[in-house]
Parts: structure tokens; sequence; C-alpha cells
């Protein structure tokens, strides 16, 4: 039976993709006077329709696939806070540093020591939506943290 032209358009609209990706295996929780940790990360819209991301939650794990810590995703490149929306046109990409929430606790969760460093590992899980309820995840193995400053003041206290 031959092709209509709706089954061409059905074959192109399927192999459109949106893509993201953390690029640095390491999250950098340095910005206290907002309570955020950065990672950075690419969002790839490879489809002929724009999307509006409008949340997301990055996850913790340690090797054994354990949640350890979940965040709020503030801003891409800027701390924007919880009215967090990155539009994306059609066939476009932002590339940046997605901005996390980040606290004391968090540094104490993940047995971070005083210089805000631990010989640990962790998988990232970067899971972010979009206005038509569509979810898209990113996962990287062997991911650092690295604190520093007042987010460490419990680690201290602790120690």
């Amino acid at each position: 039976m031959p092709a209509m032209r709706s089954d061409f358009d059905n074959f192109y609209r399927s192999k459109e993709t949106f893509e993201v990706k953390i690029l640095d295996n390491t999250l950098h929780a340095v910005h206290i006077d907002k309570g955020c940790a950065d990672l950075q990360v690419t969002f790839r819209n490879l489809t002929s329709k724009p999307v509006t991301l409008t949340w997301g939650t990055p996850y913790i794990k340690n090797k054994n696939g354990i949640e350890l810590s979940r965040h709020n995703v503030y801003g891409l490149d800027e701390y924007v806070g919880a009215d967090f929306t990155l539009y994306l046109s059609p066939h476009s990409e932002k590339f940046g540093y997605l901005y996390v929430g980040f606290s004391s606790s968090t540094s104490v969760r993940l047995d971070l020591d005083e210089d805000g460093i631990t010989e640990q590992t962790f998988t990232f899980e970067l899971v972010i939506g979009d206005t038509m309820d569509s979810q898209y995840t990113a996962t990287v193995k062997n991911s650092r943290v690295f604190a520093q400053g007042d987010f460490l003041w419990k680690v201290r206290l602790k120690s």
C-alpha cells in the first residue's frame, strides 16, 4: 500500500525529540546568597514545535540508587525562583548552569566534610517537565558534589 503524505508526516514527527543532558558531573553549591547550587546542562528542542519548561527536580542518589536528596529548579544562568520557566523555540538549544536549591542539611545528608567535599560518588537524575505534561530525564553517574561557605555550617557543627 503506498504511503500517504500524513504517513510521512508521522514518520518525521516520530523522529523529533527533546533532549536534556547533564554536561558536568559536579554540582557546585556556591551560591549561598540564593540557597542554590549549579549544574551545567543543555536542553535541545529538536522538534518543529516550541517547548516551554515549567518545572524540574534534580535527584541525588547513592551508588545503590537510593535517593539522598531532591531539589527544586530556580533558573538557567540566573536565579528566577519558584516562577522558573524556560522557552525553547523549534530546533533550538539552550546551554548553561541550572540553579537548584541546596541547603546546609543537604551537605550533611551527602556526607560532605568540613572542606565541602566527599569521597563518595553519586548519580544525578534530572527530571524536567513542560506545559504539555511531558517529562524529560537525564542521568549521569560517578558524579560529585562540592560545597563552600555557609552551606557547611551544620557539617562543622556535627564535627
